[in-house]
């Protein structure tokens, strides 16, 4: 969810909504392509391409023409479909993961001493009463891993699904593994015996993917809800929100439609945990602001609590359930606080474990991170528009599409450069002799122009030159790898060593090449002797794209991307790892609901939610504003 000083939202036809995002920064784009529509409940929507019924409210998302919409006798009001671009924020993106060496000798318990949330909410107590059996749980979020120990046994495949229109399955596509930590808050069953665990780690978990990469749609989150209730959840987790929205804007077509739909859950007996925040704004005393949906009808709005030097000495420790410094408060728009993690920002950087006071669990890694943009000394002058997302099953590949900057003005192809690609990390690197092979294996789509891949480089690291003891970087660069598509491309960095384009450049990255304006890109600042026999590979980066007066078009797949022989373009690898946000307070609840319906399998979603508000408390010397009834007390609720 966004931060305190990122606040996007977007004015459609008289009715505004924020993005939506996964505990990140957003920025939202209508789709022109997509509607939501208020049916009139008789008659099929004839001559529309249906993608989600959402059955049991009037609402369904199509792709139309405004002029077919308008013609139809089934169709009572509609909206443009709103897309959503979303971005890691800063504290997570800092918190490590364990590497996948690390993750196999790990061998954590119920009550392992890594995951403080559970100690605090005595979950291995609630244990003792039930494991959340006979409840279903759905995780509407960015996909889970099913490939993950932890997750394989609560995981039902058969009703995850992927909402999106990626073409994928329910697992994630992107890179991003927050549907996987959420999940795993919830019913991660430690892998039969070692790992971590989850609230409810014998609940069914029904993945319901609406991220495709960075983005989703309202309407396929929307319909998520509506799948949620038709298999029958107990919960939905919704670790996922909008704000600012301007409240005059709620009573409109998208605020109708998502209480709707909210209402529909209620009645039905799905109770929905929602995340409520981490603007650090008070709900309460907003103006004519308002936050979706944890302030929508019948939500359970979950605000974040933490410790600060959670088995580390800390200046100013705070206990577990002491409010954490991003969430969203407001006494009448907080449910319950839960534990979601806090943070030392001072710490981070120091070599202190601050990331202990961050909730622990379900993750994966990939070995490559995607870079993509426009860079330059021009590149506000003239923009391009080249991105790169992880494609294929389990983000086995990387495509790189759009179109780089233009211009007729006199300026050289490098003051504007818009590319896309992927760089690895490489561990244990070998001194650099010029003759290290990288492999890349890709296919060209109709857009590309030329022969690619663009660009391949090895990053090097090599002895300080400035006398304070620092490394330096080395950049080994070939501008123009000239193949043609379905080939194997081997390349090794003495290429580049006088008998074309390209060279050696001292900087970090290719990125860095365009971006410093002391570097000439068109004349090598370092050279051979500087890194050969002296300097340690670090990296790969593989890249399409161009300047100025370079391409029309980029569009690139790389399937393969290999060091030494060595696959470094390999899905994503089971892990763990530690973040923090009401997105990781949301699921503790979640799985307290599970719980509390597992025990008592009578009960509907407001008696479950009745329980949990019942048992919790303010804690002594707390503002009621940070937990709404209380902070989670799970024993007492059972």
């Amino acid at each position: 969810m966004p931060d305190v000083n990122r606040r996007t939202f977007l004015t459609l036809s008289g009715a505004v909504l924020g993005g939506i995002a996964t505990g990140t920064t957003v920025t939202a784009a209508t789709r022109t392509d997509r509607f939501i529509v208020q049916t009139k409940g008789k008659g099929k929507l004839r001559g529309l391409d249906v993608v989600h019924e959402m059955p049991g409210v009037k609402f369904a998302v199509v792709e139309a023409s405004e002029s077919a919409l308008r013609r139809s006798k089934a169709v009572k009001a509609f909206e443009p479909d709103v897309e959503i671009t979303l971005s890691e924020p800063a504290t997570n993106a800092q918190a490590p993961t364990f590497s996948p060496g690390d993750a196999s000798d790990y061998e954590g318990q119920p009550g392992d001493f890594l995951q403080w949330d559970k100690s605090d909410l005595n979950v291995p107590e609630a244990h003792e009463t039930t494991e959340g059996e006979g409840t279903r749980v759905a995780v509407i979020d960015s996909g889970v891993l099913e490939t993950h120990p932890d997750l394989a046994g609560p995981l039902n495949i058969g009703l995850s699904m992927n909402f999106t229109d990626d073409g994928g399955d329910h697992n994630p596509v992107g890179g991003d593994d927050h549907g996987t930590h959420v999940a795993g808050i919830i019913a991660a069953d430690n892998g039969g015996g070692s790992g971590v665990n989850g609230t409810a780690p014998k609940t069914d978990l029904v993945d319901c993917r609406v991220f495709s990469g960075p983005s989703a749609s309202f309407g396929d989150i929307l319909a998520a809800i509506v799948y949620s209730v038709n298999v029958d959840a107990d919960v939905a987790n919704l670790s996922l929100g909008a704000y600012p929205v301007p409240r005059q804007g709620l009573g409109s077509f998208y605020g109708k439609t998502l209480n709707s739909v909210m209402t529909y859950a209620n009645k039905e007996g799905t109770l929905l945990a929602i995340a409520a925040g981490n603007d650090s704004a008070d709900l309460q005393h907003d103006g004519n602001l308002i936050s979706i949906p944890n302030e929508g009808a019948q939500a359970v709005s979950v605000a974040a609590t933490g410790p600060i030097g959670y088995g580390w000495d800390a200046e100013d420790e705070a206990p577990a359930h002491s409010p954490a410094f991003y969430t969203n408060y407001g006494t009448n728009a907080i449910t319950l606080g839960a534990p979601g993690g806090d943070a030392d920002l001072a710490a981070i950087g120091t070599g202190a474990p601050w990331f202990n006071d961050l909730v622990f669990n379900t993750v994966f890694v990939h070995g490559g991170s995607l870079v993509s943009g426009t860079f330059g000394p021009n590149a506000e002058d003239y923009p391009g528009d080249v991105t790169a997302s992880w494609t294929g099953s389990y983000d086995g590949n990387v495509t790189v599409q759009g179109t780089p900057p233009y211009t007729t003005d006199s300026v050289p192809w490098y003051s504007s450069v818009g590319f896309g690609g992927v760089e690895f990390g490489v561990t244990g690197g070998p001194t650099f002799t010029g003759g290290e092979t990288v492999t890349v294996d890709y296919t060209t789509g109709a857009g590309h122009e030329r022969l690619a891949p663009d660009w391949i480089s090895i990053y090097l690291a090599g002895p300080p030159v400035d006398g304070d003891g620092n490394p330096t970087n080395y950049v080994a660069v070939d501008w123009r790898v000239s193949e043609s598509s379905e080939t194997s491309v081997a390349w090794t960095a003495s290429d580049s060593f006088g008998d074309g384009p390209g060279g050696v450049f001292e900087a970090s990255s290719v990125a860095e090449i365009f971006e410093n304006p002391d570097i000439d890109p068109s004349s090598p600042d370092a050279s051979e002797s500087d890194i050969v026999g002296k300097a340690t590979v670090t990296g790969v980066g593989v890249f399409s794209g161009g300047g100025i007066g370079a391409d029309e078009a980029v569009d690139i797949t790389y399937t393969g991307v290999a060091f030494e022989g060595g696959d470094l373009l390999i899905p994503q690898t089971p892990t763990y790892g530690w973040k923090a946000g009401t997105s990781m307070a949301a699921p503790n609840v979640a799985g307290a609901a599970a719980l509390v319906k597992s025990a008592n399998p009578g009960y509907n979603a407001n008696q479950v939610e009745s329980a949990l508000k019942r048992a919790a408390s303010v804690p002594s010397g707390y503002d009621k504003a940070y937990y709404g009834s209380g902070y989670l007390n799970i024993l007492d609720a059972l």
